[in-house]
């Protein structure tokens, strides 16, 4: 990749928390600080300094309020179901503070990023089934610190508790063709992999096959997904991507036909790095389906018989293929427009094309929240935003 020549500094203070079953006493901690400065310039491998500074004070971060809110959280997991055998809970921090040096011009900015993974495994009838609840926060240029752990909807986090602890049994999943209703979360998930990654830049010329498969469909004219960098405080906001460039909206699929500037060649080409040390990729930023005129409920009644899918784990696309592997980690049986159970953990193993075009109902529900995105062994903060979608007999 070559880039204008810029020099690209950056301090970075990161805290992880882990506690389990509540065990306030027995927290796993760990803290990481490092700083540097890379230089780039066309043609030629990147130059970083490593510089050494003393660690931040590990309390500088309101650790005693964090903890003392992740204790209280697990105690009231537990307080809700009788069920649960076993809980933990990991508490990320991450504050970044960057210089970008292009063209004699100064870039500053800065962001500090919080989010919340939390586990609960039930015993059910004799069966293990473990549930993964996630909420996180990104605020940017903001001089005050962050206290991210009150933006949390504990309240929601609880509700989904108590509704996966009301289930009396864990059905074993088989494979079939199923209609399939996909939470918000879950939806947002799909459409990073599917119409995020398979449009970065470093793809064109070597998917163009499949991309003259997906221009040729006519999709649901709900269908509305773009590369959109510029949502405030989302966890992929990027005014400028990490080259100095001013970052770039892609606008992908318009009433379920793929764009015209898609179609000619444009990608997404904003430039993300996962730290100083690391290369330059081009990476997808806040990946937005955007709202769609479906009622869920309405959806829903009228399912006979399906799935409905609240949570997806990390995800695999070929952006080559358009292959597509999704690990279903949170699933419910549908019958007659009513959730009647759980499901075992099972892995969707489809395509792009047959995605797309399953797609028949996007809803209303619209949810924005971010992951973290692997590639080529970099992770980065991206988001993500979608309402709920219905796909139509997806064989599984």
């Amino acid at each position: 990749m070559s880039v204008a020549q810029h020099t690209y500094l950056e301090q970075t203070d990161k805290y992880v928390e882990t506690i389990e079953s509540g065990n306030i006493s027995a927290i796993n901690s760990v803290q990481h600080h490092f700083s540097g400065i890379s230089f780039y310039e066309p043609g030629n491998p990147c130059r970083y300094t490593c510089a050494d500074r003393p660690p931040a004070p590990f309390t500088g971060y309101g650790r005693e309020q964090l903890l003392s809110f992740a204790n209280g959280l697990l105690q009231r997991i537990h307080d809700t179901c009788s069920g649960i055998v076993y809980t933990k809970c990991v508490l990320i921090t991450e504050k970044r503070r960057t210089k970008l040096i292009r063209q004699k011009q100064e870039l500053d900015w800065s962001y500090y990023h919080g989010r919340l993974e939390c586990v609960a495994e039930y015993r059910i009838s004799g069966k293990r089934f473990e549930q993964v609840l996630t909420d996180g926060f990104t605020c940017f240029n903001h001089d005050t610190e962050f206290k991210w752990w009150e933006q949390i909807n504990t309240e929601k986090l609880l509700q989904s508790v108590r509704e996966t602890a009301g289930y009396e049994s864990i059905s074993d999943f088989k494979h079939d063709t199923y209609d399939l209703l996909l939470a918000s979360d879950a939806a947002g998930t799909l459409m990073h992999e599917t119409f995020g990654h398979l449009f970065e830049q470093d793809n064109l010329g070597f998917n163009d096959e499949i991309i003259v498969e997906l221009s040729k469909l006519h999709l649901h004219s709900d269908i509305r997904i773009k590369d959109q960098p510029f949502i405030l405080d989302c966890w992929g906001y990027a005014e400028f991507d990490d080259s100095g460039c001013p970052s770039k909206v892609l606008n992908i699929v318009q009433e379920g036909k793929l764009t015209d500037e898609v179609i000619q060649g444009q990608r997404i080409s904003n430039c993300r790095r996962d730290h100083y040390t690391s290369p330059l990729q081009y990476r997808v930023s806040n990946t937005i389906l955007e709202k769609g005129s479906a009622s869920c409920s309405h959806v829903l009644d009228d399912l006979k018989k399906g799935i409905y899918i609240r949570k997806i784990d990390q995800c695999f696309i070929d952006p080559v293929t358009g292959k597509i592997i999704l690990p279903v980690i949170e699933a419910y049986k549908i019958c007659c427009g009513q959730i009647i159970g759980l499901l075992s953990p099972f892995t969707i193993v489809s395509n792009v094309i047959e995605i797309g075009k399953g797609i028949k109902a996007v809803c209303t529900d619209y949810f924005e929240t971010g992951l973290v995105c692997g590639k080529l062994g970099h992770q980065v903060l991206v988001g993500k935003g979608s309402p709920s979608v219905f796909l139509h007999k997806l064989k599984i």
